[in-house]
């Protein structure tokens, strides 16, 4: 199955996973959402407890640490990951955290020798990864790396969409 320009992948997937071929076909954009929420009761009834407190023991500022702390723990989990393939270029993987940081990088579509389906296993679950495999180097960039999606339809649309822009020969007239 392949995508046309400005087709998209079902809409009970897109709440986690979008893919969007670009403007002129030769670039295709595959984003993993995460399914958390940057804030859940939990966290309110947390705050709302230390507020009470605070209000309570007027000299309990120390308290203030402990939610900051938290805050600034929540704002350093992954919102989004996406990856940016374009033919004959190369492609770029991009981590986005609730605070708005991003962090990306950029792999030259030479240095690129395979594109894979992989599988991690850990004592409790087997989970599957797409991973770049590098020319010259032991390592692999697991794609997704954060947030794992699953393999249908996630990992299976990237990895094709994938393939076909990085591998493909270009059409001969």
């Amino acid at each position: 199955m392949s995508l046309r320009q400005n087709e998209t992948t079902p809409t009970e997937y897109s709440e986690y996973f979008t893919s969007k071929i670009l403007p002129g076909g030769h670039t295709h954009e595959y984003t993993v959402f995460s399914a958390q929420p940057i804030m859940t009761i939990v966290d309110v009834l947390v705050f709302m407890i230390i507020s009470f407190v605070v209000w309570m023991d007027k000299t309990a500022y120390w308290i203030w640490i402990l939610a900051f702390g938290w805050i600034w723990l929540k704002l350093r989990n992954v919102k989004q990951e996406s990856l940016l393939v374009m033919r004959d270029i190369g492609v770029q993987v991009k981590t986005t955290y609730w605070s708005g940081r991003t962090e990306s990088r950029f792999i030259n579509r030479l240095k690129i020798e395979n594109v894979v389906i992989n599988e991690g296993i850990t004592l409790w679950q087997i989970k599957p990864y797409i991973a770049i495999l590098l020319k010259d180097q032991d390592k692999m960039l697991i794609v997704f790396e954060n947030l794992l999606p699953p393999l249908h339809p996630a990992l299976l649309t990237t990895y094709r969409g994938t393939r076909q822009l990085l591998f493909s020969t270009p059409d001969t007239p």
